[in-house]
């Protein structure tokens, strides 16, 4: 075979019957392959991206090193996936693994990001203390950087105090942020946020209002348009109002951080599927709000 791409992925976990599996493969390009097969391995895929798939001649094998693959009829290429590999090698004191980042608000956990990290730190016990602490930074390969720590039997990411989740995760309560860290790729079906359908941009009719510090409250139909760009962890909100203004709300990790440029005051209610989504200016006091409900 004469390798064509070359490029990191990640594996989502689309739908799961008793016969088969649908699986979808994002690159960092924004190209999706998608696969349907009789398990997890390529090399039992039945059809790929709608065309026909073979068996590659390639045997699929347990020790994710080796990858395995599928042949498309249609293009008469192979589709190869090897868990872990296309990052640069670590380099001494690092480890290649796997990150994940999910809400924990709302509804229902909903995923924020996902992807192949390189974790580098450690622990070391303090002469003058004889108490041991530990500081770990996770670098992710779309750019993020994520830190955790420990003193004693406290436990912190970035500078807010933590709780263990158990199997490599951090809850950070007051922010209803979970962070999970991996040294192999993680399990959909035991993180199965990774089977949620990507934010899209949407149109969603409803009412906007303002309601000022004086007690007065300007309400008006609207319409929110939500776009999410691709590789970014926040998302912009622009509520069109029927008399052609525009109110704009900047928000990461389902929460609302400014409003029209202004901060927000505390952490308003604006995980995905909140109605009315709601937020407070710093600069105004005045709080506004969006709901599809009158």
């Amino acid at each position: 075979m004469t390798l064509s791409e070359d490029e990191p992925c990640e594996r989502v976990l689309r739908e799961q019957e008793k016969e088969y599996r649908i699986t979808e493969f994002v690159r960092l390009s924004g190209a999706r392959t998608v696969v349907e097969s009789r398990n997890r391995f390529l090399y039992s895929a039945f059809r790929i991206d709608g065309a026909k798939a073979m068996l590659p001649g390639i045997p699929a094998s347990e020790d994710r090193a080796m990858g395995d693959c599928t042949f498309n009829t249609e293009t008469r290429r192979y589709f190869c996936v090897a868990e872990g590999a296309g990052a640069e090698p670590p380099a001494a004191g690092e480890e290649a693994g796997w990150c994940l980042m999910q809400n924990n608000g709302g509804p229902a956990p909903s995923l924020l990001d996902h992807g192949p990290c390189v974790r580098s730190g450690g622990c070391a016990v303090g002469e003058a203390s004889g108490e041991e602490s530990c500081e770990y930074l996770y670098r992710w390969q779309n750019g993020r950087e994520t830190r955790t720590g420990r003193v004693e039997t406290m436990v912190f990411l970035e500078d807010d105090l933590a709780g263990t989740a158990g199997d490599g995760c951090l809850d950070v309560d007051d922010k209803l942020i979970r962070f999970c860290y991996s040294p192999t790729v993680f399990d959909p079906e035991e993180h199965w946020t990774l089977q949620d359908e990507p934010r899209k941009i949407e149109h969603r009719p409803g009412v906007c209002a303002w309601r000022h510090p004086d007690g007065t409250v300007d309400r008006g139909e609207c319409a929110l348009r939500t776009e999410c760009p691709e590789g970014s962890a926040g998302c912009t909100d622009m509520f069109t109002w029927r008399d052609g203004r525009m109110t704009t709300v900047e928000s990461a990790e389902d929460m609302a951080l400014s409003i029209d440029g202004d901060a927000v005051d505390g952490v308003g209610t604006w995980w995905p599927d909140a109605n009315p989504k709601c937020a407070t200016s710093k600069a105004t006091g005045a709080e506004f709000c969006f709901t599809t409900q009158e």
